[in-house]
């Protein structure tokens, strides 16, 4: 992932503007086909009152789905049952049911296709060995399981072999690279798990443009078919394929727990533009900064106001969490004196805190700033009942509420989000606290996000 990531970026240099395009194969590659060997032979029992496989385990899946034999050689099957099993195996594998209840991706693939989608004049495609009279169960499938993960394929970019089933399958991928390329994509890599396909591919390209990238699962051809340039893997890590600089500049990002002097230092070296403070009160009136996470006060006590002021030098935002109502009135009178400009305001404060009036004060006296709540206890209804959830935001909308806020990890969040957005409000995901959280949490496009960015790695 991480050859991938440094040979994209020298390509988006090399070519600026060009529609770059990553290819990849789908079975073995995107798909772990044990799921599907494991499924129709289990499927076998049940149709025929046997448990030949009850017990067989993915781990115990060792061969080619197309070698269905040694597998069972293993098994010490009878010689009749060992044909009726090989003519059902190879009589449903294909089958609707089998596509739609064993077709697995590995892990961390969807994630992996969908950082490349979100980037600018880049496109995924599919060049695949299974014949065209798949295509529309292909495109089914596929497009069930990226739904999760929004990811979305497209029949203009799915190459199938017009051989037929494991008939030129090699010739028929170089093919399709040079078939694409003539529609004018320039193809930044092809991963696929046969050696073979990628020696094809490589013979396409002399100049050696095209990153071959070897899917190290289970595989047919040797090994020593790899050409020699190409590059071995057996995980998809979306932290070592996503830079830093190529994060979607349309998504906020909020530092997290700017509460301390350590945390303000850190986040004023850095070029993220809010910073969440947490704001309580320690008496009617009277706001205070609070720690991160924390109901008492930082051992070393920052004053807020010149939290405040620190920030409006450096012509940063702030969004305020407001953790208790009796804060708001000097809250307020504190934002105004700092002279932080409108845009620079965010307050995000519970509806069950402040109430309406609360919002209704914090738009009249703060005009021009952002008002943001959480809606956690109700997102649960978005999804299933969504006619009586938008009728909830909409009277937080009433209010003066321009965004709404949920927790990372809360069920459902990529169908809350798309509702979000389907109706035309901002989102925003709180609560991220680790790299693969922040960046999966990235790949659904929220207005915005806040996390620690306390990541190893990521400075």
């Amino acid at each position: 992932m991480r050859a991938l990531a440094d040979h994209y970026g020298r390509m988006v240099e090399l070519h600026p503007g060009a529609p770059l395009l990553v290819l990849f194969d789908i079975d073995g590659t995107i798909l772990d086909m044990r799921h599907m060997v494991r499924y129709v032979l289990q499927a076998y029992d049940h149709a025929h009152g046997t448990a030949h496989f009850r017990d067989l385990e993915l781990g115990a899946i060792r061969t080619h789905e197309d070698s269905l034999e040694v597998l069972l050689d293993a098994h010490r099957l009878p010689s009749g049952t060992r044909q009726s099993v090989l003519r059902w195996y190879l009589r449903h594998r294909w089958s609707a049911d089998a596509i739609r209840a064993s077709h697995r991706p590995f892990a961390g693939v969807m994630e992996v296709i969908r950082w490349f989608q979100i980037q600018p004049d880049t496109f995924v495609g599919l060049n695949t060995g299974r014949p065209e009279w798949l295509r529309s169960a292909t495109l089914h499938s596929l497009n069930s399981l990226g739904r999760e993960y929004k990811v979305q394929f497209s029949s203009g970019l799915l190459k199938m072999n017009p051989h037929g089933w494991n008939r030129r399958t090699a010739e028929a991928k170089a093919a399709a690279v040079e078939e694409l390329r003539q529609e004018g994509y320039r193809i930044v890599a092809m991963i696929d798990n046969e050696p073979e396909n990628l020696r094809a591919v490589r013979e396409t390209d002399p100049g050696g443009e095209i990153l071959l990238l070897h899917a190290d699962t289970i595989f047919k051809t040797r090994r020593s078919e790899l050409p020699e340039a190409s590059v071995s893997g057996r995980m998809y890590e979306l932290s070592a394929v996503a830079r830093r600089e190529r994060l979607p500049t349309h998504v906020q990002f909020v530092w997290r727990g700017v509460g301390t002097r350590e945390e303000l230092a850190s986040f004023l070296e850095s070029n993220i533009r809010w910073a969440e403070i947490a704001v309580g009160a320690d008496s009617p009136g009277s706001p205070v900064l609070l720690a991160p996470d924390s109901p008492t006060g930082p051992e070393e006590p920052l004053e807020l106001r010149d939290v405040l002021a620190a920030l409006a030098r450096h012509r940063r935002g702030v969004r305020v969490d407001l953790r208790d109502g009796e804060a708001l009135p000097g809250l307020v009178r504190c934002l105004l004196a700092a002279g932080l400009p409108p845009g620079d305001l965010w307050v995000h404060a519970p509806v069950d805190r402040i109430g309406p009036d609360g919002f209704h004060r914090l738009r009249d006296r703060l005009p021009g700033s952002l008002l943001q709540c959480p809606i956690d206890p109700v997102a649960g209804l978005i999804p299933d009942y969504p006619e009586q959830g938008r009728e909830i935001l909409e009277r937080c909308r009433a209010m003066g509420v321009g965004r709404f806020s949920v927790q990372v990890g809360s069920l459902r969040l990529r169908e809350v989000l798309d509702r979000l957005s389907e109706w035309g409000y901002e989102s925003d995901v709180r609560g991220v606290g680790d790299l693969e959280s922040f960046l999966r949490t990235v790949l659904l496009l929220p207005t915005s996000v806040s996390a620690t960015f306390r990541f190893p790695g990521w400075a």
